[in-house]
C-alpha cells in the first residue's frame, strides 16, 4: 500500500489513475518472471544433484508406481532439495541487497509542486 500512496504523491494529477494501476501490474509481471526464474533455478539444481534418478522417479510416479521407492529415497530427495535451495536463497539475498542500496538512494523528503493555475 506505501508503493501506491508514494507513485500517487509523485505522479502528475492527471497521471495518477495510470501510475496507480501500473503499481499492481508490474507485481504480477515481476512476481511471474521471479518465480519462473526461481523454479527454473530450483528445477536445475534439483536435475543436477538426483541425475538420473529424477527422471526414473518421475516416470515411476507419473505411471502411479513406486510410491515405497519414493519413501525410501525421500532422505536423498531431502539433502537434494537443501542442498538445490541455497542457490536460490543466494539469488534473493543479492536482490534484496540491490533492492536496499536503491531504496537508500531515494531522496528523504521531496518538496510538492505549486499547483497549476
Amino acid at each position: 500500500m506505501s508503493q501506491v500512496l508514494a507513485i500517487q504523491h509523485a505522479a502528475e494529477e492527471h497521471q495518477r489513475g495510470v501510475a496507480t494501476s501500473l503499481v499492481p501490474f508490474f507485481r504480477a509481471v515481476g512476481g511471474a518472471l521471479g518465480v519462473g526464474a526461481l523454479g527454473g533455478l530450483l528445477a536445475a539444481g534439483l536435475s543436477r544433484r538426483l541425475g538420473p534418478a529424477a527422471e526414473a522417479a518421475g516416470a515411476l510416479l507419473a505411471q502411479g508406481h513406486g510410491a515405497a521407492t519414493a519413501r525410501a529415497d525421500l532422505a536423498l530427495f531431502g539433502a537434494a532439495l537443501e542442498s538445490a535451495l541455497i542457490p536460490v536463497f543466494v539469488v534473493l539475498l543479492v536482490l534484496a541487497a540491490l533492492n536496499v542500496a536503491v531504496a537508500s538512494s531515494f531522496p528523504r523528503h521531496a518538496e510538492p509542486a505549486p499547483p497549476r493555475v
